[in-house]
């Protein structure tokens, strides 16, 4: 089949799936079947979030005042940017299709600047800014949508899904994340390796019995079907990119610079927190472009910090350890760090080849371990405090994969005194039983066959060759080696820095 008519018969087939679950009767049903419920229907949330922004700004004057100049300048910057960008596709290629498209959108943008050029005061601007920003933001989890489409990706991404392994750091927090599950917020804060990381999350999750959270998502995974797919399934929209693209200090400021856009944000936060609404969100803020585990960004943890100090409730804090045997952007990753663009796939199109190339693995689990649940509260000692302690859980439950041990070995033994480096195959078992093999992951009867299937897997991913004599590897390629070793060097004495 065509890519174009793929997409187009893939495009029809969530169109019909979403106006069945749209269906009353269907949403009833899956009311009655689901635990996991939007806090209120979408508009209803929109309409109280826009009205907590505009209370808070009521009771501060002065910054109201700020906030409403200096947000309706960089928004105004963003659509005229738009405009641009948009004027300029629908010029530069007058005989594609996708014109019309192009100027309708051209034309949307300069009429929306116009608009909030029209507000008269600050009062105005506030009240539009925040109803137009918590639109763009917020889920609008459908349960029947997302019971379906659960049982969809199970077809679409078998590999993929029955990769997913769930486990616990101690015996009991399953049973402790049950007892609190719909008593009080809890919040998961995973470390993030791929785009593709709240699959095997919120799989995880649902296996246990728990409740699907409202996820933190870069605006770059919206994009194709997965637009339409990821606010049904509860993923929230974070815009973090800048806010023009001009050499103009003005155009690189970036959209957490815009006060009513923080705003808005922390009371999307906070609506859901009244409401026992899970949250998940990652710890690094982005992905890991060199393998290794970066540090605590503290946005959201403090805006949860804060929220709990003020109101005087708990929230639970939730350290979420994710590890992949393999990586499924490992190449575009290693990529980025020359500076090439990797968020430009669509999520559902990245999923469906991953899947693909898990068939051509024998075994490559994906380890998802969940931590105790720590108290957030106004004990908690301090956002900094807790968002070092909550990494430094998440670091320690990361399952040593069988391919991160093998790339660390081989980048320890390596012989360099010719290109490409080897690695004899007796010398990598021998550190590897020295180094790791005491771990709880590792036992001396399985070690031959586990090095054996990691060091297949990473030769199917290019990354090295046997030689002629079969004992003896051909190290093909170190970048993406170390990235792997590097996922497990905070694992205290296992592995030094891999680079």
């Amino acid at each position: 089949m065509a890519p174009g008519r793929g997409a187009r018969l893939q495009s029809t087939l969530l169109d019909a799936l979403i106006r069945a679950t749209e269906w009353v009767p269907a949403r009833g049903l899956a009311a009655r079947l689901s635990r996991n419920q939007p806090p209120a229907p979408r508009a209803e949330v929109v309409a109280a979030v826009s009205r907590a922004v505009s209370t808070h700004y009521h009771h501060h004057r002065i910054e109201a005042e700020l906030a409403a100049r200096q947000a309706c300048t960089y928004q105004r910057v963003w659509f005229r940017h738009r405009v641009r960008e948009f004027r300029s596709l629908a010029e530069s290629a007058p005989d594609d299709p996708r014109r019309p498209r192009w100027e309708e959108l051209a034309n949307y943008f300069r009429a929306a600047s116009q608009r909030l050029q029209d507000c008269g005061d600050a009062d105005a601007v506030i009240a539009h800014l925040a109803t137009y920003y918590v639109q763009d933001m917020a889920a609008d989890l459908n349960p029947a949508f997302f019971l379906t489409f659960k049982q969809v990706a199970r077809r679409l991404f078998p590999c993929f899904v029955d990769s997913i392994r769930a486990s616990e750091t101690e015996p009991g927090v399953f049973d402790r994340l049950r007892e609190l599950d719909g008593t009080a917020p809890l919040v998961y804060v995973p470390n993030h390796v791929s785009n593709a990381d709240h699959i095997p999350i919120c799989f995880a999750l649902n296996s246990l019995g728990l409740r699907q959270p409202k996820i933190a998502a870069g605006a770059n995974l919206f994009r194709g079907t997965s637009t339409r797919i990821l606010p049904r399934v509860n993923v929230y929209k974070i815009r973090r990119e800048h806010i023009g693209d001009g050499s103009s200090w003005l155009n690189n400021i970036r959209w957490f610079q815009n006060p009513i856009y923080r705003r808005t944000h922390a009371e999307y936060l906070r609506y859901g927190w009244d409401h026992n609404e899970d949250l998940l969100f990652y710890l690094e803020g982005t992905r890991s472009r060199d393998g290794t585990i970066g540090r605590a960004k503290l946005g959201i943890l403090a805006e949860a910090f804060e929220y709990a100090t003020e109101t005087a409730r708990t929230l639970y804090a939730v350290p979420v350890s994710i590890a992949y045997t393999v990586v499924p952007e490992d190449r575009d990753i290693e990529s980025s760090r020359s500076g090439k663009n990797i968020s430009h796939t669509d999520l559902v199109a990245q999923l469906t080849a991953l899947d693909r190339s898990y068939r051509t693995y024998a075994e490559v689990p994906i380890h998802v371990r969940l931590g105790p649940p720590t108290p957030l509260d106004a004990d908690s000692g301090g956002v900094d405090k807790m968002g070092a302690d909550l990494l430094k859980q998440v670091k320690a439950g990361v399952v040593l994969t069988d391919t991160s041990v093998a790339a660390a070995c081989l980048l320890a033994v390596a012989i360099r005194e010719e290109a490409p480096p080897t690695c004899r195959i007796a010398d990598l078992l021998a550190h590897w039983r020295e180094r790791y093999g005491g771990a709880a992951e590792f036992s001396e009867g399985t070690l031959p066959s586990r090095v054996e299937n990691a060091l297949r897997t990473l030769a199917l991913r290019g990354f090295l060759a046997p030689t002629d004599d079969r004992q003896t590897l051909l190290l093909l390629d170190e970048p993406l080696l170390r990235q792997y070793a590097n996922r497990i060097i905070h694992h205290p004495g296992r592995s030094r820095r891999a680079g």
